[in-house]
Order: C-alpha cells, then structure tokens, then sequence
C-alpha cells in the first residue's frame, strides 16, 4: 500500500466521495497505506453517497492502514460512517495529543458499541486502535450519542462527548462501566440531557473528574 505523507509542519487535509455503488467509500486505505504529516495536524473527511463508509481503513491480510501526525498534531476525521481496522494495535495516533471523530451530516448520530445500521457506529476494539492523550467523540453538530456497551481504554486518556441532543448510556446487558478511561477525564456535553437508564457504575474516571454539562 502506499503512503500520503505530509512535510514540514503544515497542515495535511484529504478529502474523498464515495462513488455511485452501494459499497463506495469516501477515503480508503488499503494493506499498508498511510497518511502521515510531518509535525502538522491531519484532517480527513469522507463523504458517502449510498450506503457504504465515509472512512476505511481496511487491514485484510494483516496489514496495517495508518493515519498518524507525529510532534503529538491533532488528527480529525469526519465521516458518517467509518471502520478502524487494523492488523497493527494503532490505525490512528496523535501520540498523546487531541484525536477529533465526529459525524460530517448533521442528523447523523453516534453509535459507540453496537452497529445500528444508519450511525457512526465505532467498537470498543475499534478504538482501542485509537492512540490519543484527549479523545473528542462528536461535536455541538453531532445529533446524539448513544454508548450501547463497554468503551474502556487502556491508559488514561481524557474522553470528551458532545452532541446538540441526548447522550444516552443505554448498554443493557453490557459489562460496566460503559466508559471507562482508565484516569483520565470524562466530559459529557449534551445539548439536551444525558441520559443513563440502567443503575450501576456508567462512568469511571479513576483518579481523573467527570464533568456532566
């Protein structure tokens, strides 16, 4: 696979539409592909027309698609639909600096555990392949987020969660908590409410806080 790489400290910005077929993806990397700068942050957005990924990173035959900055640069992707796979435990690294996912269509929403079809769904394991000292999951265009089961990463990491509507903690049957990140902050930033609707332990932040606002 190849590489884009970004020089100097610029800013790296790619940008893809899917084609007309039902599987068309707006960016995708392939085997051993990579995007990477040079000291800069990286911004990805991929856009799908039907029903396939805005963002790929597809790791058939064990490879290991990578989206990474190097000096700790922010790394943005938005798309309505993505898969992080990965042959490699990282498919995208700020080192311990600001990783941002967050949906390109505003009536989009977010889907963290369970695939609910017409979401940005994204698995515990696919960011477990995230590596990022802050993780931003939505923004204030974001239409909600749902947490359907057990987010947990494995060094602390600063989770922050923004949607203009509810975000619902709804993972019933799910190992809790249903976020858990491991020390580091947590900040919920509903437009609405939060939502939790099951008893029990939703939220660990360990020695880190947890900001509700």
């Amino acid at each position: 696979g190849g590489g884009i790489p970004r020089g100097g400290a610029g800013r790296g910005r790619g940008a893809g539409t899917g084609g007309d077929g039902n599987n068309s993806a707006g960016v995708t990397l392939y085997g051993n592909g990579q995007i990477r700068s040079g000291g800069g942050p990286i911004v990805v957005t991929g856009i799908r027309p039907f029903s396939g990924s805005g963002i790929i990173l597809d790791a058939s035959g064990g490879a290991t698609p990578t989206i990474a900055s190097t000096n700790n640069a922010t790394v943005t992707l938005i798309a309505d639909s993505m898969v992080l796979d990965s042959g490699s435990p990282t498919a995208v690294s700020a080192g311990t600096g600001i990783v941002n996912i967050h949906t390109n269509s505003n009536s989009t929403t977010i889907q963290l555990g369970a695939d609910t079809g017409s979401t940005l769904s994204l698995g515990d394991s696919e960011l477990d392949r995230v590596t990022a000292g802050t993780l931003n999951i939505g923004d204030v265009n974001t239409a909600s987020i749902e947490v359907g089961s057990a987010i947990t990463r494995s060094t602390a990491t600063n989770l922050n969660l923004t949607a203009s509507g509810q975000i619902g903690i709804t993972g019933f049957g799910a190992p809790l908590p249903l976020l858990d990140s491991a020390g580091g902050n947590v900040a919920l930033n509903p437009g609405t409410n939060v939502f939790p609707s099951h008893s029990g332990v939703d939220i660990n932040s360990g020695v880190g806080t947890t900001t509700l606002a």
